[in-house]
């Protein structure tokens, strides 16, 4: 019993040993595998290109004499004169007065323009007496009995009307018209106007108005 003991161990210590042996030889045959080299590619740096500076060279001043002369292109043409039409040409007319006296104090101002206003022509006012009626006509028909009678004649002359005994003054404005009312009776009425300036002077009218109620 003890030897076959000692046998399996001796089996089990011999199959250690050439595990180990393997695990030996294999161990060295990884070791000696050469690990594959990797290339180490160097990408070259470019320099930034320098950006040149501009060189401003300063145009000849006129006060060192220099004259350019600019020659014209054949094809330019003055399309417009230079000479001013003469409606373009303004005339200033210098104020009247006042500039006399500029070292005492500068002058003074020019004096103003007048300004005319037109003003429209007057009717001529007669100095001559006359006597003119508008209404009624002579002959009218009227179916009123109060009418009015209007007419022309000189500023401060007296106008009156009279029917019989009644007689009526007239109104008169400042250009000679005058007006005034009468009463009719029924029928025919003769009318008598007069008018008077301060002369004296005088003048009548008279007119038939027949009133029809």
């Amino acid at each position: 019993m003890n030897r076959v003991l000692q046998s399996a161990v001796a089996a089990l210590i011999l199959l250690s040993f050439l595990i180990s042996t393997i695990s030996c030889k294999e161990a060295a045959q990884v070791a000696v595998t050469p690990t594959p080299t990797q290339t180490l590619v160097l990408t070259p740096t470019l320099a930034p290109t320098p950006t040149p500076t501009p060189v401003i060279t300063p145009a000849p001043s006129s006060t060192q004499g220099l004259a350019t002369t600019s020659t014209p292109s054949p094809t330019s043409k003055p399309t417009s004169s230079l000479a001013p039409s003469p409606s373009a040409i303004a005339t200033v007319t210098p104020p009247m007065g006042g500039g006399g006296g500029g070292g005492g104090g500068g002058g003074g101002e020019g004096a103003p323009t007048p300004t005319y206003t037109p003003t429209s022509t007057p009717t001529p006012i007669p100095t001559v007496l006359l006597l003119e009626i508008t209404q009624p006509k002579d002959g009218d028909l009227v179916s009123t009995r109060d009418i009015l009678i209007s007419g022309k004649t000189i500023p401060g002359a007296v106008v009156s009307a009279a029917i019989d005994d009644t007689v009526a003054t007239a109104d008169i404005d400042q250009d000679g018209n005058f007006s005034v009312t009468v009463n009719l009776e029924e029928g025919p009425n003769l009318i008598d106007i007069l008018a008077s300036d301060q002369l004296g002077n005088e003048k009548s009218s008279s007119i038939v108005v027949i009133y029809v109620p």
